[in-house]
């Protein structure tokens, strides 16, 4: 839970320092996790730090959907703010993966599995995906193994 803490640490002291967008952003997220923690309060599971990236994950893609959105609808002071946004929040996530380290964890999968070909996408993008938990996101992934597999 040494993610969750560092958060809430992080919002008391933006809360000190009033800092505005720190602050508005965090507790977006405070909020986000908190409804991930009822949803898996159902479950009997609590929010641990896979949780907490995965919620990152989400929100981070929700606002830099939203900043295209707002590029393409002529708004760029709203897509500006989505992106700084974006920024805060990227901090809390683990290192993202290289290009290259992707390409070559792509080829990894690939000679562990014995993938080949087109049909093969859906095995090594799952496994691709567990390898890489919370250091890239699917979009990248979807488009080097399309790109590998031919």
């Amino acid at each position: 839970m040494a993610l969750l803490e560092t958060l809430q640490a992080d919002l008391k002291q933006a809360m000190l320092a009033q800092d505005v967008k720190t602050l508005g952003t965090l507790r977006l997220l405070t909020a986000a996790l908190k409804n991930r923690e009822i949803e898996l309060r159902v479950k009997q599971q609590t929010v641990d730090d896979a949780e907490v990236i995965a919620t990152l994950q989400r929100e981070v893609k929700k606002r830099r959907e939203s900043a295209k959105l707002y590029t393409d609808g002529g708004r760029p002071e709203l897509a500006e703010q989505e992106l700084e946004e974006v920024k805060i929040l990227e901090k809390y996530l683990p290192a993202q993966l290289s290009e290259d380290e992707l390409r070559a964890l792509i080829a990894e999968v690939q000679q562990a599995t014995g993938a080949s070909g087109a049909g093969a996408f859906g095995q090594v993008m799952k496994e691709t995906m567990a390898r890489a938990a919370g250091r890239t996101d699917g979009n990248t992934v979807s488009r080097l193994v399309k790109e590998i597999l031919g």
